[in-house]
Parts: C-alpha cells; structure tokens; sequence
C-alpha cells in the first residue's frame, strides 16, 4: 500500500517521507495499531504502536453504532410487507403501473462520471 501511495504521488520524495499506512489488528480484547512509513525515503518503518484506552472507547462506540445502524435497516428489509392480499393481487394484475399514494418514488440522481485517462505532462 506505501508503494501504492508512492506512485500517486509521482515518486515525490518530500512527499513520501510524510506518507504512512495505518492497520488495525485486534483478537479478541486486544487491539493493537500498526504504523508503516518512510520517513528516510529508502526504508520502511514498521512500528507497532499502543492504543489510548480514550481512543479504544471512542472506537468501540463507533462500531456499535455502525452495527445498530446495520441491525435497524437489516430489520427493515427482513420485515415483511405490509401490503394486503388484495393490494398485491390488483398490483400485479395492474403490473406495477398503478402507484399506491403511499409509494415514495426515489429518482435517479445522476450517473457516476467516467473518468478519462490522465495525460502525462513532458
């Protein structure tokens, strides 16, 4: 991944002293930060570093948070449709042309753009 970052900054050396990956590797309770750079320009710095307890517990709630939000739409999608018999049958005879007024019609926003190839500058 540092070679990576390197190359998209065109091998600039200043810059790649200041670059740095980061990886988290936990088990169970443990949690432990890794840090590779390169900050001479020619090796690679492997340090693993200790986590702040503040930081753990911040971190600990943001994945709670992120799996409730998961569980909340997870419930949505798996709970069944409130649609009667009769509402399904006229909707599939109509073949979905006819929209309920409580139908909420999302639109398409817009395309992601392709993106051209950048052109080397001499």
């Amino acid at each position: 991944m540092l070679v990576e970052l390197s190359q998209l900054v065109h091998l600039e050396e200043k810059k790649i002293r200041q670059l740095q990956v980061v990886g988290l590797l936990h088990g169970g309770l443990k949690l432990q930060i890794l840090r590779i750079n390169c900050p001479g320009g020619y090796v690679s710095i492997l340090k693993p570093e200790a986590p702040k307890i503040k930081d753990v517990i911040k971190l600990l709630a943001s994945v709670w948070q992120v799996k409730k939000m998961i569980m909340d739409c997870a419930l949505i999608v798996n709970t069944l449709s409130s649609q009667t018999a009769e509402e399904f049958l006229e909707e599939v005879i109509n073949n979905g042309l006819k929209a309920s007024s409580s139908t909420i019609t999302l639109p398409w926003s817009q395309d992601t753009p392709i993106k051209l190839p950048r052109q080397r500058t001499k």
